[in-house]
């Protein structure tokens, strides 16, 4: 599965997974977790390009995730089609608690996902 990717933080994990293979559709979704700590618990985000923070919502199927769904259909502002997509993770009140992941989505002729 392309995109599973642990990092060892404050004695948990943080689990993040982008789109595997070469996703067609213009939806992708993305996923992440702290192993062992509810999700109700800390807060998930996604910036693209290193812009804005995104919140990620609760799973609605597994009460330890949060889950974006993430519309690329309009992703044409870099020549190169590569985009970079991190993922972080907060305490309630904020602060970071772990530090981003990122991955490259190239956007082309069809998405396609790499990790760094």
């Amino acid at each position: 599965m392309i995109g599973y990717t642990e990092l060892d933080v404050f004695g948990t994990r943080l689990t993040t997974t982008l789109p595997e293979g070469e996703p067609t559709e213009p939806l992708v979704t993305l996923r992440g977790e702290l192993e062992g700590v509810p999700a109700a618990l800390y807060h998930l985000y996604w910036r693209v390009d290193y812009g804005e923070r995104t919140e990620m919502a609760l799973s609605r199927t597994d009460s330890t995730a949060h889950e974006y769904l993430l519309s690329i259909a309009n992703w044409n502002w870099r020549p190169s089609g590569k985009y970079v997509i991190s993922i972080e993770a907060t305490d309630l009140a904020g602060r970071v608690v772990t530090p981003p992941h990122s991955g490259t989505i190239t956007v082309a002729s069809g998405p396609r996902v790499t990790l760094n």
